[in-house]
C-alpha cells in the first residue's frame, strides 16, 4: 500500500519540549531550541524515569525530501536532560507508527518508510513489523 504525502502543504516543525507537574495546567520550556533534528509523526512513551522520543520524520535541505527516523531519544523525567540512546534503533527507521508499554517493554508497531522526490514523499506501509526495545 502506497501513501502520497505533499510536502508543500506541511509547516514547519518545533523542536522545543515542556514539562508539566500540575496536569498541565502550567507548563514549564525545558529547552526552547531543541539540541535534536525536528521529529514529526513520532511517539512519546515513558518507561522508568524517561520519555522516549521514538523515530518519526524530518524535512532535509532546502528541498524539503522527507527522512525517516530510526532513532530513540531519552528525556529523563526529573531533570529534563535529554540524550540520544540509539540513532539506529529502529530497523526500516519509520515515521506515523503505534507504540505502547507493557510489563516494561516498549512495543513499537508499523509505520511508514519514505523514498522522496521534490514535490511528494511516497510512503510504503511497513505495518508487519514489530520492534522492542527493553
Amino acid at each position: 500500500q502506497t501513501l502520497t504525502l505533499p510536502i508543500s502543504s506541511w509547516l514547519p516543525h518545533l523542536i522545543d519540549f515542556w514539562s508539566s507537574s500540575d496536569g498541565g495546567f502550567t507548563w514549564t520550556l525545558r529547552e526552547a531550541s531543541g539540541w535534536f533534528t525536528e521529529h514529526r509523526l513520532h511517539r512519546c512513551e515513558v518507561l522508568n524515569s524517561a520519555v522516549l522520543v521514538i523515530g518519526g520524520f524530518y524535512r532535509y535541505g532546502s528541498s524539503g525530501a522527507d527522512v525517516a527516523l530510526g532513532d530513540v531519544i531519552s528525556i529523563d523525567t526529573t531533570s529534563g536532560s535529554p540524550s540520544v540512546l540509539n540513532r539506529s534503533a529502529l530497523t526500516p527507521a519509520r515515521g506515523g507508527h503505534s507504540s505502547a508499554v507493557w510489563n516494561s517493554v516498549v512495543w513499537v508497531l508499523g509505520g511508514m518508510t519514505v523514498s522522496s522526490s521534490s514535490s511528494t514523499s511516497s510512503s510504503t506501509s511497513t505495518t508487519s513489523t514489530t520492534t522492542y526495545l527493553n
